[in-house]
């Protein structure tokens, strides 16, 4: 049976065979050219989306690569010394104790004030003592404006007063050392931090080294089995070392990140990017010339911690004067000066006053006469329409009744002086002058403490700089011996001399004298670092 050449074989499919009820229509291809397919399409907006996305992201990881900074020493202090707090507040102390002194001084001088004001009282019937103003027949009482001023001047002084300048300028100079200690304190702090990045980066490198030897050894135990001169337990063994080198490095990094945060937080910064910090300033293996004694008499004289003690001993003192000061007679002198207006609101009122008085005046002179005529021998009689209120005299009174609010009238100035001798204060004098001594007791028992134990911090450091420095030469000579060893043992494994025990123990000693040469090396820096705070001044150029 001969197959059908129109027909497929069994078991197979023609995707493009046209079934009998399709022969009339055009393929498939055909309609995909006039008629888009939507699934394609859908196709291609999400290729498009996934491509658009991919980009966006590459943009957005190029934007949030952090930036190298590149920082020195010198460059870290600063910015520590511009953000952190230890340092800024006594900054902020020394401002105020500089305005103490100002205001210590002008308590000398004499202290002058002027105040005024206005006020307005309403019409009506006021009360004068025990009766008012309508009984004493003063009615129609108008409203009022009054204005008034007082300038004065006084001037005190005392002990405590002549004493206050001294006394401020001593917490003056306290209030600079505390800010010179704390400056002294995050320098070191910040000197180890820094210390302390470039110990941890060494340590990467050496973990570094440690990966490459290892992987040196994998490969030279490889080469020793694929000539059957090792075993499969040498490859094993050098596998374990290479796996143990990468979580040693792993380790290191994870250190050596946390230090550089650390630091970043120290100096103020965000610690985002901590990564991207590169340290610029060398520390190499040298130390100065130490001369103890010289040493210690330069931290006896510039130790900013002792020189804070002194500070402090200097400012008791002036506490203990100024206390004995209560015992002295203190001065106080006074004078002002004032004025005032008084102005009606209505000056008819006023008028109107004025010609109640002088009625009443002219009905005495009147009866006055009447008495006079009376007498056996009368009196001549007087002319009470004399006393009548004449324009004149209206035009004063409106005239006068205009003060407000800077028409002053004058009252009498004032001067006095007062001087005051203390005599008997319930023994309070006496208490505040024995606190102020134990006071200075006690800051010059902490002074002397502090000199006694700076002379040793200094023989000390001096010391551990030149045991420091010694261990780091003779580690550097080892570190020489162990890389000479291990260069043998590789050769001599490869000559098939040595099993891979000896050339692995070779490797150990040889990492373990990169780490004991790291630290030593280290050891010397921080405790030059320590020395250098101790006297208070650089004693290596870096």
């Amino acid at each position: 049976m001969t197959e059908d050449p129109q027909e497929p074989p069994a078991g197979s499919r023609a995707p493009s065979a046209i079934r009998p009820s399709e022969r009339g229509r055009p393929p498939a291809r055909a309609l995909a050219r006039t008629h888009p397919d939507p699934r394609s399409l859908v196709k291609w907006l999400a290729l498009g989306a996934c491509v658009l996305a991919l980009l966006q992201a590459s943009v957005l990881g190029a934007q949030s690569t952090p930036t190298p900074l590149s920082i020195s020493l010198d460059e870290a202090i600063s910015m520590a010394m511009e953000r952190n707090p230890s340092v800024l507040v006594p900054e902020g102390e020394v401002g105020a104790s500089l305005w103490n002194v100002r205001a210590a001084r002008a308590s000398l001088l004499p202290s002058a004030s002027v105040s005024g004001g206005v006020s307005w009282q309403g019409s009506g019937e006021e009360r004068l003592g025990s009766l008012t103003s309508g009984e004493l027949g003063l009615i129609d009482q108008p409203s009022w404006y009054f204005s008034q001023y007082n300038a004065g001047l006084s001037y005190s002084l005392s002990g405590a007063t002549l004493l206050a300048p001294r006394e401020a300028r001593a917490g003056l100079a306290a209030a600079r050392a505390r800010s010179t200690s704390a400056a002294n304190a995050l320098r070191l702090e910040v000197t180890r931090a820094y210390i302390e990045v470039l110990r941890r980066d060494e340590a990467v490198r050496l973990a570094d080294s440690e990966i490459e030897r290892a992987s040196a050894n994998l490969r030279l135990a490889e080469a020793q089995v694929s000539v059957g001169a090792a075993t499969q337990l040498d490859v094993r063994q050098a596998q374990i070392a290479v796996g143990r080198a990468r979580v040693n490095k792993t380790r290191e990094e994870g250190e050596a990140g946390n230090a550089r945060i650390g630091l970043l937080v120290l100096l103020g910064q965000e610690p985002i990017g901590a990564e991207a910090v590169r340290l610029t300033t060398s520390f190499p293996l040298e130390a100065p010339t130490l001369d103890e004694s010289a040493l210690i008499a330069e931290a006896l004289e510039g130790n900013p911690e002792l020189a804070q003690l002194r500070a402090q001993e200097e400012q008791a003192r002036v506490s203990v004067r100024s206390a004995q000061s209560a015992y002295l007679p203190s001065l106080n002198a006074q004078a002002g000066w004032s004025g005032f207006t008084r102005q009606a609101s209505d000056g008819q009122l006023l008028i109107r006053q004025a010609e109640a008085r002088v009625e009443g005046r002219i009905q005495q002179c009147e009866f006055q006469n009447e008495l006079f005529s009376r007498l056996a021998d009368p009196l001549p009689s007087q002319n009470c329409r004399m006393l009548a209120l004449d324009p004149a005299s209206r035009n004063a009174i409106l005239a006068g009744n205009q003060a407000f609010p800077f028409d002053f009238t004058r009252q009498p100035p004032s001067v006095g002086v007062q001087i005051s001798i203390p005599v008997f204060q319930g023994l309070q004098r006496q208490r505040q002058i024995e606190s102020a001594r134990v006071q200075l007791r006690s800051a010059q028992l902490r002074e002397d403490d502090r000199a006694r134990s700076l002379r040793g911090d200094v023989a000390r450091s001096v010391t551990t700089v030149r045991t420091a420095l010694a261990t780091a030469r003779l580690e550097e000579e080892n570190l020489e011996v162990a890389r000479a060893q291990l260069r043998l043992a590789r050769e001599q494994y490869q000559a098939g001399l040595v099993g891979f025990l000896q050339l692995a123990d070779a490797e150990n000693i040889l990492a373990r004298g990169e780490r004991e040469f790291l630290a030593a090396v280290f050891t010397v820096h921080e405790a030059l670092a320590g020395l250098e705070a101790t006297v208070g001044r650089p004693l290596i150029q870096r």
